[in-house]
């Protein structure tokens, strides 16, 4: 071997040991990489299916239902079927068909039933008066679970209820969605107009003789210095309530229907009762007897506003003059109104 290929063969024996120490050196100073029998630590953010990825914050709702608790009632309630029911003063009376008994005064009658008794068809229940009448004359009767709503802020909009089962359409008229009797709408900016119909979402109507709709400002019936009062629309059958010239309460109600209509004006409520029997005056032409009615707010003679359990009307007029409230309103309103409290009731359009 030539001289200068030894010494060539020399160099590369001894630099090749340092390079691959050099590459090995290099090696270790790269990150880890997990093999797969190692664990990567990995934080993973749950993903909802059923919501696509950006979709916006929800718009905070403008509106607070009552507390459930507020539906809660003192009695059992029933019709009495039979206008000739026998009404007994004591259960033993009645259970021997005793000749000491009474008829009811009026028809149709609603009566108030002491809870706790047993309901077999055959026997008797005590009555809230601590009169006694057979089961098999009566028909009971659930009341309503409607109840109005309490505004969270005051809303530029319209808003309201549903009277009855209705579908949405879009600008052509075919159907969108099914709404349900009581449901909340508001109405939403279009700039397509549909006459008859009110919008309430994008490319979709409701008819507009199907709800009943309001909004947060304050009637001119109230003048420019009420800031505390109930305010009944008859055209609509809404009730709001106004404090500090705010709305915090709207419902619907159920007024007087033709002839015994309900007079618009301004009132006070003069006297407040958590129960009373109602019965039809001798010189009108309406006749009912009415047990144990709910929380009994008088403003103006023998009218009033109060609950009602004999029917699930609201937002039509039905009553004989008065102003009807579903239960869980009429008893939040007792709570909410004093002796003296303004009641203006409008005409509206």
């Amino acid at each position: 071997m030539p001289r200068n290929q030894i010494v060539l063969v020399i160099i590369l024996a001894v630099l090749l040991p340092a390079c691959n120490g050099g590459v090995q050196a290099a090696a270790t100073e790269q990150p880890s990489i997990p093999t797969p029998t190692q664990t990567a630590t990995e934080i993973v953010t749950p993903v909802n299916p059923s919501v696509p990825t950006g979709t916006p914050t929800p718009w905070p709702a403008w509106y607070t239902h009552l507390d459930p608790s507020y539906n809660t009632l003192k009695y059992q309630y029933a019709q009495v079927t039979n206008e000739q029911a026998k009404v007994y003063p004591s259960l033993k009376a009645a259970s021997s068909n005793s000749i000491n008994y009474a008829l009811l005064p009026k028809n149709p009658a609603y009566v108030a039933i002491l809870g706790g008794q047993a309901l077999d068809e055959n026997s008797f229940v005590e009555l809230e008066s601590g009169q006694w009448i057979a089961v098999n004359d009566l028909r009971f009767v659930k009341p309503s679970s409607f109840a109005g709503i309490l505004l969270n802020w005051q809303v530029d909009f319209r808003f309201g209820w549903v009277l009855q089962d209705t579908e949405s359409v879009d600008a052509q008229g075919v159907p969108v969605h099914r709404y349900s009797r009581y449901e909340i709408i508001r109405e939403i900016p279009s700039r397509v107009v549909k006459a008859g119909y009110i919008s309430v979402g994008d490319g979709e109507w409701l008819p507009e003789d199907a709800l009943a709709l309001t909004d947060a400002q304050a009637p001119e019936a109230a003048g420019r210095y009420q800031c505390r009062f109930i305010h009944v629309d008859l055209t609509e059958q809404i009730l709001r309530l106004y404090n500090d010239c705010h709305l915090v309460f709207a419902t619907l109600v159920s007024t007087g229907e033709n002839p015994a209509w309900t007079p618009p004006g301004w009132f006070f409520i003069n006297h407040k009762d958590e129960e009373t029997y109602l019965n039809s005056p001798q010189e009108t032409i309406s006749s009912y007897y009415l047990e144990s009615v709910p929380n009994f707010m008088s403003y103006y003679g023998d009218l009033g506003l109060h609950g009602v359990y004999w029917h699930d009307d609201f937002g039509t007029p039905v009553s004989h003059g008065c102003i009807n409230l579903s239960p869980a309103d009429a008893r939040w309103l007792y709570e909410w109104a004093d002796i003296g409290e303004l009641v203006i009731i409008s005409a509206g359009d």
